[in-house]
């Protein structure tokens, strides 16, 4: 038999919510199968700190048809579809790339979809929905005299003496992972400076990329969250 799969995680008709979906509600989840005859189907869910359940679907016309109930709390949560033929039984999941959108069918357990969801109770406070946020990308905004005196370095890091320089990733020949980090020594005193003009600009909120301890100049790759990276300024700052 020539079990030919298709769901859209990007469609509303096979996911009846695209992104984050609120908590307490439904997703309604649905697979397309060609040539189902006597198969059946079911969804498996996997919640972070739960665990996994399954969800029966019914057929008709030629379409799967699941209803998930969202979880009560914000979380995530990831699904995929098992198609059991009486004989053998056949997934479908994600892409290979993970990306949404189309999966595929596959031989055994396929890369799954991610579901985000988030409390319906939540309340954005009200001053940030009328903000004017300016967004900071904190080594390469301004520096400014650090609160040690000096220009505060780091292992591995590879620090430009001129701020015009242009920026550089020492990567190791054939692998492409970064060996050394390059960083211009912007700082947290150097925002400060700029207050007044951002002020000016009528900007009532900042947006700071990741300022904790870290290794890279993006600070993604945090090593600690409770201590402002010391090349940035301090946490009193």
């Amino acid at each position: 038999m020539d079990l030919r799969l298709y769901h859209n995680s990007h469609e509303f008709y096979y996911r009846s919510s695209f992104g984050a979906v609120p908590s307490g509600s439904r997703l309604i989840l649905r697979l397309r199968a060609s040539d189902a005859g006597n198969c059946r189907a079911r969804i498996r869910l996997w919640q972070s700190n739960v665990g996994e359940s399954f969800v029966p679907m019914s057929y008709e016309d030629g379409i799967f048809t699941g209803i998930v109930t969202i979880p009560p709390k914000g979380c995530l949560f990831w699904y995929y579809f098992i198609i059991d033929d009486g004989h053998r039984t056949f997934y479908y999941g994600n892409n290979y790339d993970r990306l949404g959108g189309e999966g595929a069918k596959y031989p055994d357990v396929p890369p799954a979809y991610q579901v985000t969801v988030y409390d319906k109770d939540a309340h954005t406070p009200d001053w940030f929905k009328h903000a004017i946020v300016y967004q900071i990308f904190p080594d390469r905004f301004r520096h400014g005299i650090h609160t040690s005196g000096r220009l505060y370095g780091k292992k591995g890091a590879v620090i430009h003496s001129d701020w015009d320089d242009v920026p550089y990733y020492c990567k190791r020949e054939g692998q492409g992972d970064i060996v050394y980090y390059d960083f211009f020594g912007g700082n947290i005193a150097g925002i400060r400076e700029k207050l007044p003009y951002l002020k000016e600009l009528g900007i009532t909120a900042i947006y700071l990329n990741p300022i904790f301890e870290s290794s890279s100049n993006h600070r993604y790759g945090t090593a600690d969250y409770f201590r402002v990276d010391p090349m940035l300024g301090t946490n009193e700052e």
